[in-house]
């Protein structure tokens, strides 16, 4: 079972919020395990994942109030999935296959997964890249709030179980 905070805000396609797109994080062994995900009705595939590596006290900051502002091409939003880990930014662009932290774009080539630490002055090193399997086959039962809780629960629980199962990201957690 996993012992998780998690939150996620997902952009609806439809009538059904469980369906769509999604950007949200989990904890996971006292790291903050930012993704981004395209749900439909037979589950979710899951685009990017940053595991980050912070000490409480940077995790505990505020968030910006706005994303940066290389998020934008031509005063128009990118399409990128993610969420903040204290005051900064992470977030996955499929369109580019590209992970952004704050402002900075990293490419992931065929990995779909960040090991990131963030040292005392704040600042953002990626210290590995993985790939796990992209399809989680996490199916929302309904509408309501409590399916799409349950579903959230499951990718999670889903997620976290991929994320163990990689030798690299087991070190990076056992730090």
């Amino acid at each position: 079972m996993l012992g998780c905070r998690s939150g996620g805000a997902s952009a609806a396609t439809g009538s059904c919020s469980a369906i769509g797109n999604e950007g949200g994080f989990v904890t996971l062994d006292g790291h903050d395990v930012v993704y981004s995900a395209t749900n439909d009705s037979t589950g979710s595939t899951v685009n990017g994942v940053a595991v980050i590596h912070a000490s409480a006290k940077f995790r505990s900051l505020p968030a910006p109030h706005s994303e940066p502002r290389q998020w934008r091409t031509h005063g128009m939003p990118r399409i990128i999935g993610g969420a903040t880990v204290g005051p900064l930014w992470i977030g996955f662009e499929q369109s580019t296959n590209s992970a952004w932290l704050g402002s900075i774009a990293v490419p992931l080539d065929t990995n779909n997964v960040l090991l990131v630490e963030i040292d005392e002055q704040r600042r953002s090193r990626v210290v590995g890249q993985a790939r796990i399997e992209t399809r989680l086959p996490v199916t929302p039962n309904g509408c309501d709030a409590i399916s799409h809780e349950q579903r959230h629960f499951l990718f999670a629980e889903a997620l976290s179980g991929r994320l163990r199962a990689m030798p690299q990201v087991r070190a990076f957690l056992s730090r």
